[in-house]
């Protein structure tokens, strides 16, 4: 028969353990949700909200700048953010012309790497 003091002990142990990656996995979702917000933030920074010419791309009718959006994604196993484009054009300046205008991968490339450092402090501790 299992000792009572140890399998309550056991059991106090498992739940804070619990608690403890509760409060990580929160902290991962309110950052991915920042980046997200940051991403089409340095997006719209960086082409601008003039018609005219752009970081990226010529602005005819900021359809695309004002449409692209910062998003999260989350699972059992999976956190992230990214950029898409809500637009039918969005797809043609990210693809044509071999990328030549593609803003979407630049600006979360960007931001990777820092996100990556935040994520690291999360769990370090």
């Amino acid at each position: 028969m299992a000792d009572p003091v140890f399998a309550e002990s056991l059991g106090r142990a498992g739940a804070r353990i619990t608690e403890i990656f509760g409060r990580k996995e929160a902290a991962l979702t309110a950052l991915c949700r920042y980046y997200a917000e940051k991403s089409e933030q340095t997006l719209r920074k960086k082409q601008g909200r003039k018609q005219g010419e752009g970081y990226y791309w010529t602005n005819r009718t900021l359809l695309a700048i004002d449409s692209a959006r910062g998003f999260t994604e989350q699972s059992c196993d999976y956190a992230g953010w990214g950029l898409e484009h809500t637009v039918e054009c969005g797809k043609w300046l990210e693809l044509a012309n071999d990328r030549e205008h593609a803003a979407l991968e630049p600006t979360v490339r960007e931001l990777a790497p820092a996100f990556i450092g935040d994520v690291r402090k999360i769990y370090a501790g």
